[in-house]
């Protein structure tokens, strides 16, 4: 009997902590229909259709005591890096008619993002002869890039360092160096913001000597643009949600 009163009075106690308790929930959410400032229906989880915001309630809690009660309320929000890019030519062609050394402001990059972006390089080299080439002939024509800031144009003194500018880089020093775009940053005396975008004017530098043929001399690199901050929940391959979104629920307050 005593023992029975033990075990009674144990049940009685967990009871009552548990009713005078909020319970909460696990991070498991449930996924809402989210609407654009305008009133349109961007995400409708229902429908599998999913815009560019998604958003998920959850941590329910409730209680039930002849008390008061409190319980926190959080909002968050994560947000993915974004990029607009835009470049005016992804080609120089060239016809030169006699040997000499002839530099060219003829690209445009313009780029936004609210994060940092690296820009890395890869394949670049001088152009070489197309066909064969008889040994005793170059069969490259030296090659150079650079680039200036700023959306104004002017004469290739732009491209020096002492002017905000990158310097000459040979063709092939591009391959392996990356640069770096903070999302803000100084030069000389003015700053820059990717949040307001910048613009680059980029340079070509070649030179043609009496020992280069009459041909055609080509070279293709890539240019690779990473951001720097992306959230994990974003595919970097497609640039959308990755398929196990609830995966990056949380508990945190």
């Amino acid at each position: 009997m005593r023992k029975l009163l033990v075990v009674m009075l144990i049940i009685l106690v967990g009871m009552m902590v548990f009713s005078s308790t909020a319970t909460q929930t696990t991070p498991t959410g449930v996924e809402k229909a989210v609407w654009d400032g305008d009133g349109n229906l961007i995400t409708n989880p229902d429908e599998g259709m999913y815009g560019n915001a998604r958003a998920f309630s959850l941590l329910g809690t409730s209680g039930s005591c002849n008390k008061d009660w409190s319980f926190e309320f959080t909002t968050e929000v994560q947000v993915a890096q974004w990029s607009e890019w835009s470049i005016s030519g992804t080609k120089w062609q060239w016809f030169v008619k006699k040997p000499g050394t002839y530099i060219a402001d003829c690209i445009i990059f313009k780029i936004k993002s609210n994060g940092d972006v690296e820009i890395k390089f890869e394949g670049f080299d001088d152009p070489s002869y197309v066909e064969t080439p008889d040994p005793s002939q170059t069969a490259t024509i030296e090659t150079y890039y650079g680039y200036s800031l700023g959306s104004g144009s002017g004469g290739p003194g732009l491209v020096e360092p002492g002017n905000g500018g990158s310097g000459w880089i040979r063709a092939e020093d591009l391959n392996g160096e990356s640069l770096l775009i903070p999302e803000f940053f100084s030069m000389l005396t003015h700053k820059y913001s990717l949040h307001d975008g910048i613009e680059a004017h980029l340079w070509n530098k070649i030179t043609v000597v009496d020992c280069n043929s009459a041909s055609t001399y080509r070279d293709t690199g890539t240019v690779y643009i990473t951001l720097k901050e992306q959230k994990p929940w974003i595919d970097p391959e497609t640039g959308d949600y990755v398929a196990n979104l609830e995966k990056f629920l949380n508990d945190e307050r």
